[in-house]
Parts: structure tokens; C-alpha cells; sequence
């Protein structure tokens, strides 16, 4: 599937293997690996740094091992559509509830129901992200290029 331009963009970059799960691995990726890189040469399987890690299913987990440098495929998001999505939903989501508290019931604007449904309505906004993580996850997983 193609991704939307106002989406984002897929990358195509090295990685490391940085942990084995279920049903597939971790990498990170890492634009220093190569064939001769190990899990101690580019630091991305270390603990001490922060790293991105991203999650590949795979059929068939335990043929990889930790430190071994694959080349991946991964969707990376535009900035400013990431801040919409995460930020935007559920501030609207707020918002539009806060506004309609207002307009219906406008003497008890200040009521404890008033910020409860706020707050409601700020919880269904971050349901909604995690709703679009997951579809946009399944629309486009990391994919394995090549095993090095």
C-alpha cells in the first residue's frame, strides 16, 4: 500500500537486531552497520543510550540473534502529522466536549460533571491515537530488506 504523501514517507535503512520477542524481533536502526558490525561495535543494543526500537514480525524469530545487522523498511511519520495526531485528537476531543458542556448546561459550566467530562473526553481522544497507531501499524509494518 502507498503511503500518503501528508502521511509520511517509508525509510529503507540498517538496523540491528536488538531483541528477539514473539512472533518477531526488535531492531534499531542504525546507519553505521554494516557486515562487520556487532552488537558491541554501533552501541544500539547497549542500555546506556536512549535508541529507537522498532517491532518486525517475523515467521521465524530464533534464526536471528541479537547484534545481527539487517537492512529494514519502516513508515516514519511527518512531524507535523505526528503532533496532530497525538496532540490534536484528543485535544479536540476535549475541547468539543468542554464547548458543548457550555452551550447545554450553561449554568453549571464549573460543575465537577463539567471536568468530568472533559476529562472523559480526553481519555476517548488518547483511545482514538492508540486506535490509528494500530490500524496505521497493521497498514504498514517494518519489513526485512535483506539479512546481512
Amino acid at each position: 500500500m502507498k503511503v500518503p504523501a501528508f502521511l509520511g514517507h517509508v525509510i529503507t535503512a540498517n538496523a540491528v537486531v536488538s531483541g528477539i520477542g514473539r512472533g518477531g524481533i526488535y531492531c534499531s536502526p542504525n546507519t553505521s552497520c554494516d557486515e562487520t558490525a556487532g552488537c558491541h561495535s554501533c552501541g544500539a543494543c547497549s542500555t546506556e543510550k536512549p535508541k529507537r526500537r522498532l517491532f518486525c514480525p517475523v515467521a521465524d524469530p530464533d534464526a536471528y540473534t541479537v547484534g545481527q545487522c539487517i537492512r529494514i523498511s519502516y513508515l516514519a511519520l511527518h512531524d507535523l502529522a505526528a503532533a496532530g495526531i497525538v496532540f490534536g485528537i484528543p485535544l479536540f476531543c476535549a475541547l468539543a466536549v468542554s464547548l458543548l458542556w457550555h452551550l447545554l448546561f450553561s449554568p453549571t459550566a464549573d460543575s465537577p460533571g463539567a471536568i468530568f467530562a472533559t476529562l472523559s473526553a480526553l481519555a476517548t481522544g488518547f483511545l482514538f491515537v492508540y486506535i490509528i497507531e494500530r490500524v496505521v501499524r497493521t497498514l504498514f509494518p517494518v519489513t526485512i530488506v535483506t539479512r546481512k
